[in-house]
């Protein structure tokens, strides 16, 4: 069996057509998966402005809490010298009495 230009023309145009419909729904496929995944990702990024202002909030609440027990650190230590000092001084009260 031989083939013709003709045929073989009207062959390969048949195929050529196919393989462009075939080309055009797998780039569209993956177009559209790019798309979707890209949506993903904005979708998932827009939370992070939000994220970072929390974070702040929560550093500023966590320095406000160390400077409320260096406070709480200085009033225990000079809790503890004024009760050695008046150990001291009913001591030295007792002394002075003998």
């Amino acid at each position: 069996m031989e083939i013709d230009k003709k045929e073989l023309n009207k062959i390969l145009i048949e195929q050529k057509k196919d393989f462009q419909v075939q080309s055009n729904r797998y780039l569209k496929m993956l177009s559209e998966d790019f798309e979707s995944k890209i949506k993903v990702i904005g979708e998932s990024t827009q939370d992070i402005p939000i994220i970072k202002k929390s974070v702040k909030n929560l550093e500023e609440k966590v320095e406000r809490i160390e400077d409320n027990i260096e406070l709480i650190k200085f009033g225990l230590k000079r809790k503890a010298d004024i009760e050695e000092f008046i150990s001291l001084a009913k001591r030295v009260s007792v002394l002075e009495k003998n």
